[in-house]
């Protein structure tokens, strides 16, 4: 995948949310999952090498009831509607489903559509984890010298969704549309985990997952590349820990092994004497 600026500014913009991290491109849950480690590239990309589930000690996932949600919007984005639109695909057939409109009042803008539901998986003591990775780093980068360039990333929570859509925009292009139906739109409210359709827009939207329409028995839009395999959720937050050498000098001695150099980072000492940083990622430090 080739990075773009938008990916830079993304996670940036949906901080707000108090999901997590919010990943660019969501990852099927697979691969990327609570307990699992390995590393994030330049593009994006993630690429599993293992998980701590069955490490001794390890802590129990906590996992939450599902839940919907209605689209989430970063920082200065507003939803505007339209209007009703006969053409819309709604259910049952003759109701008229909603248009609206996502417009920023900053240079970036971004929307995240997710249905139908969401679901979160967390360990709640994220210390075993950081503790974990300081003590198994240097093995780990000895079987695979890309961690001395990317880090150790290990992941603690995950916000994971069937299907989703996201649109990320700016510059000349300040607004971007969708349509819902009119199940999603009730009472002159839209209804979180409605369904939604999406316009041909340059390729603004990008989506992720699939699942099957229930109702209808038909493939949605997101359909799975193999017709006859169940489609996995993608996640699209997380949060946890990311461990690399570290780039500043330790300083004067201190009579602890552990000490903060900024907002969510913190410098600790390996059992080899190498020291290592560590940076807490879940939404609001990076």
């Amino acid at each position: 995948m080739v990075h773009t600026k938008h990916q830079e500014e993304y996670p940036k913009a949906m901080r707000g949310l108090g999901y997590g991290y919010a990943v660019y491109h969501p990852v099927e849950t697979s691969k990327l999952y609570a307990g699992a480690y390995g590393y994030f590239d330049e593009e994006g990309d993630w690429f599993r090498l293992g998980d701590i589930c069955d490490a001794e000690g390890c802590p129990n996932l906590d996992s939450t009831k599902p839940f919907a949600v209605k689209a989430l919007l970063a920082r200065d984005v507003h939803e505007v509607q339209l209007g009703f639109d006969a053409k819309a695909p709604v259910e049952p057939a003759g109701n008229i489903g909603v248009h609206m409109k996502y417009e920023t009042s900053s240079e970036f803008g971004a929307v995240l559509l997710a249905r139908p539901l969401l679901k979160k998986h967390q360990y709640q003591n994220e210390e075993f984890f950081k503790r974990w990775g300081e003590q198994n780093f240097a093995a780990l980068r000895a079987e695979n010298s890309i961690l001395e360039t990317y880090g150790l990333w290990i992941i603690t929570k995950t916000c994971q969704t069937p299907y989703c859509a996201i649109a990320t925009f700016g510059g000349k292009r300040n607004a971007i549309s969708a349509g819902f139906t009119a199940e999603a739109y009730k009472g002159g409210k839209l209804q979180a985990g409605g369904r939604w359709y999406l316009e041909n827009q340059s390729g603004a939207w990008r989506t992720f997952g699939g699942y099957e329409n229930e109702d209808s028995g038909a493939k949605d839009e997101g359909e799975a590349a193999d017709a006859g395999a169940e489609a996995e959720d993608v996640v699209i937050f997380f949060a946890g820990y990311r461990i690399k050498p570290s780039r500043m000098p330790w300083g004067r001695p201190y009579a602890d092994e552990m000490r903060a150099v900024g907002p969510g980072v913190s410098q600790v000492k390996s059992h080899d004497g190498e020291v290592l940083e560590c940076e807490h990622w879940d939404g609001k430090n990076f």
